[in-house]
């Protein structure tokens, strides 16, 4: 039994130590975090002027990173074949007649970008250091999302005080500052740096959430808020809560309550008033593509076909999609590949869970939490570029951890 007397300390051999040289393993992990984010960065005013397409040119060259590695160590990929038969499976919903534009893009991103995100963790997020990038670029990305969205906010429109940075949409830039307000707090909570890195990751999380709730996206903030909660649960069950917890969650708290006095109006108030029963036009339009949807299951065995969702007569208005992951692939793909999805899914968090001993462990739980929660309210099947990656992690979750010596793997 670990020693609960003083305040507890994740070990730092989290995962496997990188051979080699760091700096080169840990490329392929820093521009994996840049691909999951291109879609919003890309058209930032400090990108736009680039004449190649950000996403191309990351996904050329994350898949060029993972098929070096693949070369030289082809066995990396034996846990991703549930990822793999997935792929094959959707496969078969897309050789139909495309219906437009829309399904025949998607068709193209899903078996592009797509596959390398679902793929290519197996083959670049193998070790301590390279997961440890990913997160850190991550929280990185948040932290110019939110310093742009504060200094230079772009107006949703005329008549509201929602903002975001240029070049991205509400809920783009939401989704960014919700996964580095989750890095920030578990980082703060459970890693093994010193009390001043600590009180650093801490004191990100105001200007984080400042920037979050002046966006008004409410999906991305009830996703991260929930993400905290679930981790928080699973350490105190686990007893791997600390003194650390408390001091942030406190924190947290305190710094939620200064955020929405500074953040704008409309962008606060929409996210609180969530929370006190309202619902607007948004809200009500997903509650009946949800329904519509899952009338349409029952009657389409084997789906409508990639993309086919906008020609169902369910979507109406700009919505091609029903903004919920899992019944867009039950509508579009079928019942088997809707069931693997859902079995892929709960096989990551029962990993997760399981596997929730030290710092990147529980980051990784708390990313799927929060990247799931998303999918479940909002995108389509390309556009949660995180939950692709994040469920590739918690796959390689027992075989990182059978490389920990079983006395480096307890908190100390």
């Amino acid at each position: 039994m670990p020693n609960l007397s003083t305040t507890p300390r994740i070990a730092r051999t989290d995962l496997r130590r990188a051979p080699g040289s760091p700096p080169r393993e840990m490329i392929g992990a820093t521009l994996l975090a840049l691909l999951v984010n291109a879609g919003q960065l890309k058209a930032t005013p400090l990108l736009s002027w680039a004449p190649v397409d950000l996403t191309i040119l990351l996904g050329a060259l994350v898949g060029a990173w993972a098929i070096l590695a693949l070369l030289t160590q082809p066995s990396r990929l034996a846990p991703a074949w549930p990822l793999f038969l997935l792929l094959v499976v959707l496969s078969l919903s897309s050789i139909e007649p495309t219906y437009g534009d829309y399904a025949s893009t998607k068709i193209v991103t899903l078996f592009s970008v797509t596959a390398v995100l679902m793929l290519s963790p197996f083959l670049l997020l193998q070790h301590r250091e390279q997961v440890d990038a990913f997160f850190s670029t991550t929280l990185g990305i948040a932290f110019f999302a939110a310093i742009f969205t504060i200094t230079n906010p772009a107006t949703v429109a005329d008549y509201s005080t929602r903002v975001t940075f240029d070049g991205t949409n509400t809920i783009g830039a939401a989704r960014i500052l919700g996964a580095g307000i989750v890095v920030c707090v578990v980082r703060a909570i459970w890693s093994d740096s010193t009390a001043r890195t600590r009180i650093a990751y801490v004191a990100l999380v105001p200007v984080l959430l400042w920037a979050l709730l002046s966006t008004g996206s409410r999906g991305p903030f009830v996703a991260a808020a929930l993400a905290v909660l679930v981790v928080c649960i699973v350490a105190v069950v686990t007893r791997r809560s600390n003194v650390w917890m408390l001091v942030a969650l406190v924190a947290i708290t305190a710094a939620g309550s200064v955020a929405a006095d500074r953040a704008s109006v409309d962008g606060s108030s929409r996210i609180l008033g969530f929370f006190e029963g309202a619902r607007d036009g948004s809200t009500r339009a997903r509650n009946e593509l949800w329904i519509g949807t899952t009338e349409l299951i029952p009657s389409q065995p084997f789906g409508v076909g990639m993309g086919g969702f906008s020609e169902t007569g369910v979507s109406w208005g700009a919505y091609a999609y029903p903004h919920n992951i899992v019944l867009e692939v039950f509508a579009e793909a079928g019942w088997l590949t809707g069931l693997l999805l859902c079995a892929i899914m709960l096989t990551a968090l029962g990993r997760c869970l399981a596997q929730a001993k030290t710092s990147g462990q529980f980051l990784t739980l708390g990313l799927l939490v929060f990247s799931t929660i998303n999918a479940m309210v909002s995108g389509d099947i390309n556009s949660n570029r995180l939950l692709w990656v994040i469920m590739s992690i918690a796959l390689m979750q027992p075989r990182l951890s059978a490389a920990i010596p079983s006395a480096a793997r307890d908190i100390k």
